[in-house]
């Protein structure tokens, strides 16, 4: 795997109610700071929904040891915390921490409890190269149905057809067993792992945007992972 670009990672926090000084962190003085201290071009809030409000954060940046991290989003609801940000896992956290430490500042409050939250779920998602093509991933049975019989039955006497893959993907399901969940009715949604050719790239170039319901770590290993699996079983 190499020349890994577009790195996005998306963390949401979930809290038992009440765990979020919401509304708090909705006064002025308190978006006024997060704007500033993470460098924020738009603040958007709504705070009259019971249980349904949001602050959304859009376009911000931190920088340390001269890098810059850009900020997607941050979006503080009364349950969640949602974190989006072009970079690392790690990076992600500690821009949560920063954010904890400038609630604080401007609140007043103890968010001692906001390190801890009931569930932290995490997405990722980058451009990379593997070494790899992606018809490899299919059965030869299959590629040969799909090129050969679907592209002929595709065709008509004005144009000739031809069948490229698009997308691999795997929907990742959850039973929640852990009574904490159970007991503040914490659901875990159905999350996607993807892998699909680079748009408007060609496929011999062996460019491929992926996605899992992973850390970045996690994501960038299981993408090397596949792919020796891939190399392996066509060297054999």
């Amino acid at each position: 795997m190499k020349e890994i670009t577009d790195l996005i990672v998306t963390q949401v926090r979930v809290f038992a109610p009440d765990t979020i000084p919401f509304r708090l962190i909705g006064a002025k003085s308190c978006t006024e700071t997060l704007k500033s201290d993470f460098r924020v071009d738009e603040v958007q809030t709504n705070l009259f929904l019971p249980d349904r409000g949001s602050i959304v954060f859009e376009r911000g940046e931190i920088t340390k040891e001269n890098n810059v991290v850009v900020i997607n989003r941050i979006v503080i609801e009364p349950r969640r915390i949602i974190l989006e940000v072009a970079g690392t896992s790690k990076e992600a956290s500690r821009i949560y921490v920063l954010l904890l430490k400038s609630m604080e500042s401007t609140t007043n409050i103890d968010l001692t409890k906001l390190k801890s939250p009931m569930i932290l779920a995490e997405t990722t998602q980058c451009i990379a190269t593997l070494n790899f093509r992606f018809d490899s991933l299919l059965d030869d049975s299959f590629k040969k149905f799909m090129y050969d019989s679907v592209a002929k039955v595709a065709s008509n006497k004005m144009a000739r057809a031809s069948v490229t893959p698009i997308a691999t993907e795997f929907e990742i399901t959850y039973d929640v067993e852990a009574q904490a969940l159970i007991e503040h009715k914490i659901s875990l949604s159905p999350k996607r792992f993807t892998i699909a050719p680079r748009a408007n790239t060609p496929l011999e170039e062996k460019r491929y945007s992926t996605s899992s319901p992973f850390d970045s770590d996690t994501h960038l290993r299981l993408m090397q992972d596949l792919e020796k699996v891939i190399t392996n079983r066509h060297a054999g």
